[in-house]
């Protein structure tokens, strides 16, 4: 309970060779992107719709175009989700 007295004492326990951490980065955005997507990425052709006689056609490029900058923050949250829910199987809280 006296933390600072024993600190020395701590650090000299965890020194060694079977401690040492090796370091390796990780590019992230790659990760993510690879096999992300199982549908094409190719935005549908605009909508037709037929009221009183007259064709008004929906384009759905903004909605393509809203969810392609989304795609990446719902793979992360799915990830993390995926992650936690792992982790909590193995004992975690």
């Amino acid at each position: 309970m006296d933390f600072p007295t024993q600190q020395s004492e701590i650090t000299s326990i965890f020194q060694g060779d079977e401690f040492a951490l090796d370091e390796e980065e990780i590019e992230i955005p790659s990760f993510i992107n690879q096999g992300t997507r199982f549908l094409p990425s190719t935005c549908p052709a605009p909508i037709a719709l037929a009221l009183s006689g007259k064709t008004l056609q929906l384009d759905t490029q903004p909605f393509c175009t809203f969810a392609n900058d989304l795609s990446f923050l719902i793979v992360a949250f799915s990830a993390l989700g995926a992650a936690l829910y792992v982790g909590r199987a193995f004992g975690g809280e």
